[in-house]
């Protein structure tokens, strides 16, 4: 592309980023709401917050069930399928005064299913943010949009230990439609599906992390703008099926999962930042979306993890730091 195109091009993104942004600005709810000043805690989620099987019928979220608590504090949810610190370190700079704000880390989001795939840049949110703050990395995010293709995506090859296990493509194709937690007599089946489990947990899961994962830089912009804004953060790593895990793949699921959440921790406690380790508090009972090794739970373990986050809220309410 020649210099002349190139230059038209950044000036056409400007113009028509600038003539959007107000007709975004007032049909995004997410901004609204984290603008408010009456946020005393910003409880940001994935689906893991809300997740609930067909069959059970209480379906309160983890926010439901701390706001429950009687904590005397204002929450305030944000949470969608796949969000996670990409999009959450765009949404903590629209946030002005908060007391505490939990980002829970779901180890899946390191994987390349998560980091490389465009669906979860959400970059039309995070643009969003980035023009109303005046932040002019905006023009990148604008130029990474353009340029963020799935077709590459979609043929990146993932390689375990050395090996490829199959392409993005491949391996999104490969898909069970067993809902073993609703249907128990399913339960017994879960071996038929080894090979399927497998790929699935290694997929997700088992890739090699270091500390040039893009994701270190989301979290890393979290907590440059909470030590900015002298706004609390709490992270927490949200619970793996850690049990299906190693009946299917023995020690070398449960090694590297150790190994990189090692990783994880090493690089929150060098930032100096409070976390939970949150990741083996639950049972495979506990697990509801088995067929799609995804993280969701029921009912009682998303009370279990309401309550590892009142424990600590409660302790801040005790000393009278928020």
């Amino acid at each position: 592309m020649s210099s002349k195109k190139w230059i038209k091009l950044f000036f056409s993104i400007v113009i028509v980023s600038f003539i959007l942004s107000p007709v975004l600005y007032f049909k995004d709810m997410e901004w609204k709401l984290l603008n408010d000043f009456d946020n005393s805690i910003v409880f940001f989620s994935d689906s893991i917050m809300k997740a609930s099987p067909s069959c059970e019928k209480n379906k309160e979220g983890i926010d439901d069930i701390l706001r429950g608590k009687n904590i005397h504090k204002n929450i305030i949810n944000i949470n969608h399928s796949a969000y996670s610190p990409i999009i959450y370190s765009a949404f903590i700079k629209n946030i002005k005064k908060s007391e505490l704000i939990i980002i829970p880390i779901n180890m899946r989001s390191f994987s390349e299913e998560w980091i490389y795939n465009p669906q979860y840049q959400f970059y039309d949110k995070r643009i969003l943010s980035e023009i109303i703050n005046l932040d002019f990395h905006y023009l990148q995010t604008q130029l990474n949009k353009i340029f963020d293709t799935s077709n590459k995506y979609n043929s990146m090859k993932i390689l375990r230990n050395s090996n490829n296990i199959g392409t993005i493509h491949e391996l999104q194709k490969n898909t069970i439609n067993i809902d073993f937690y609703c249907n128990d007599k399913k339960q017994k089946e879960l071996i038929k599906y080894k090979k399927e489990l497998i790929k699935k947990f290694e997929y997700h899961y088992m890739y090699d992390l270091s500390i040039n994962n893009k994701m270190f830089t989301y979290i890393s912009d979290i907590i440059d703008y909470s030590i900015k804004t002298n706004i609390k953060l709490l992270f927490y790593i949200t619970p793996m099926n850690y049990a299906l895990g190693e009946h299917l793949i023995g020690d070398r699921f449960k090694n590297k999962l150790n190994k990189n959440i090692n990783i994880l921790v090493e690089f929150l406690k060098v930032n100096k930042v409070d976390f939970m380790d949150l990741s083996h508090i639950l049972e495979h009972k506990n697990f509801t979306d088995t067929q799609h090794v995804c993280g969701h739970v029921n009912h009682v373990g998303r009370k279990n993890i309401a309550n590892y986050l009142h424990k600590y809220i409660d302790n801040l309410i005790s000393k009278n730091t928020i």
